[in-house]
């Protein structure tokens, strides 16, 4: 973990944990959303929700990006999750970071297949070259987190946090409506925890 601990001490470098997640499509008619939460049953029977979701084809996902310097955390929603959107989410990430002053960008993520798929990594070394090459632009240094180790990502523990408090036993009149729930979450956690770099920081980096 030594590109993060350089990414940390170093201010033209950009620190960033990324992970995704899945949630419920919610139909026109609405739907009490299944996520983890409590509920009522009669005595001996657990909880039953008879909401049936099928993961890639009846959910939405989500990209999310924890910016560690600035503890500013980021998301996208998708109705796909692969290599491509992947690298249209980096690619946002990258530019948001450049306006920032950065150089590079050391990006966290777990082993997932659209991860470590063989066009991604070929774009992000092409990238790079091109940086090297001419200049301008940010480079991007992977870290890859052993398999399974969630707990080493602090985004996962934010989507929990959002799936436990955000969505349980609440009725949705659609999809729009859930993912206003989510936004407000997201928003007033980074209004509490997030923290803004001074004007003058920010300028001697563009200058």
């Amino acid at each position: 973990m030594r590109l993060v601990e350089r990414a940390a001490s170093d201010p033209s470098w950009g620190l960033e944990y990324e992970d995704e997640t899945w949630f419920v499509w919610v139909p026109p008619e609405g739907v009490m959303n299944p996520e983890a939460g409590q509920g009522w049953a009669p005595s001996g029977r657990s909880p039953r929700n008879r909401a049936s979701r099928k993961k890639g084809q009846e959910t939405f996902n989500c990209y999310l990006s924890l910016d560690r310097k600035e503890n500013r955390l980021q998301w996208r929603y998708t109705s796909q999750l692969n290599q491509w959107t992947t690298a249209i989410y980096l690619k946002e990430r990258m530019e948001a970071h450049q306006r920032l002053g950065h150089r590079v960008l050391v990006l966290v993520w777990d082993p997932a297949p659209w991860h470590l798929a063989c066009a991604l990594r070929g774009w992000i070394r092409w990238q790079n070259h091109q940086v090297k090459r001419t200049g301008v632009g940010i480079r991007v240094l992977l870290v890859v987190l052993p398999k399974g180790a969630f707990w080493l990502n602090p985004v996962d523990a934010l989507i929990k946090h959002a799936k436990g408090r955000a969505l349980p036993c609440r009725q949705f009149a659609n999809q729009t409506d859930q993912r206003q729930a989510l936004d407000r979450h997201w928003l007033d956690r980074n209004l509490r925890k997030a923290t803004v770099q001074k004007p003058e920081i920010l300028s001697d980096r563009l200058h």
